[in-house]
């Protein structure tokens, strides 16, 4: 059911104003590869999720092969000054962004 089906039995007037209506851009399959092996390699699992927010890596993929690494927030929060993520969950997500770009680094392409 859309918004205007949830609205018009309570009365409620539905105004949406899009802020942004880019097409989503896949991450590369091979630098997804690349991460889940650096992240596998640190003894952690890798979880491949998508993301509907807007980040620089969207623009960036129409340029070249991109990937990006998300570490958990507390109760799920993104992008909201409530965000906030363990520092061993930080520290995690940098070590295998530098062990994803050790590997890329060695590839003659992915």
């Amino acid at each position: 059911m859309g918004l205007a089906g949830l609205a018009s039995p309570r009365d409620v007037e539905v105004k949406l104003d899009w802020v942004s209506a880019e097409a989503p851009i896949p991450s590369h399959a091979g630098v997804r590869r690349v991460v889940t092996q650096a992240i596998e390699g640190l003894g952690e699992s890798a979880l491949e999720l998508p993301s509907g927010a807007s980040h620089d890596a969207a623009h960036v993929g129409h340029l070249c092969p991109m990937g990006m690494i998300f570490i958990p927030s507390k109760d799920g929060r993104s992008h909201c000054p409530e965000e906030w993520s363990q520092p061993e969950d930080v520290a995690l997500g940098v070590t295998a962004l530098l062990e994803a770009v050790i590997r890329l680094d060695g590839l003659d392409a992915i």
